[in-house]
């Protein structure tokens, strides 16, 4: 798991090393951060921590739908978390931070692009397809 300063530049590029499915890149920034690159290209963020004595991973988006200060600003909110004696995973889903990342991240991925495409198409639909559809 190598650790390394991450920006913009390297998220952008980063690859899986070698035969690996999936590599972590750890933030020296932020204590816990890392970008997961899989070997088909995916980036995620997540944050490493221990809970109760055991190591837990929590998500916090896809790069480049939640960018890099934005994923270091919802760690420093896990880190909060935890050092008040909170479960990061359920004070974050609270989290105003955490709630505008979550709306945005979605409206970015493949899935909302094909349906809002889908929709820009539906007025060229015929009547019948359009029912069926909704």
């Amino acid at each position: 798991m190598p650790q390394r300063l991450l920006t913009d530049r390297f998220c952008l590029s980063a690859k899986s090393i070698g035969a690996e499915a999936q590599t972590d890149y750890f933030d020296e920034v932020r204590k816990g951060l890392a970008l997961r690159v899989t070997r088909a290209g995916t980036r995620s963020w997540s944050y490493h921590f221990t809970l109760d004595a055991k190591r837990v991973r929590m998500t916090f988006g896809t790069y480049p739908a939640t960018g890099l200060a934005q994923a270091r600003t919802l760690a420093d909110e896990a880190r909060a978390a935890l050092e008040d004696g909170k479960d990061p995973r359920t004070a974050l889903a609270a989290s105003e931070t955490f709630g505008v990342a979550r709306s945005l991240g979605p409206a970015h991925g493949r899935r909302s692009q094909g349906s809002a495409r889908a929709t820009s198409l539906s007025g060229a639909w015929l009547p019948a397809h359009r029912k069926r559809v909704g």
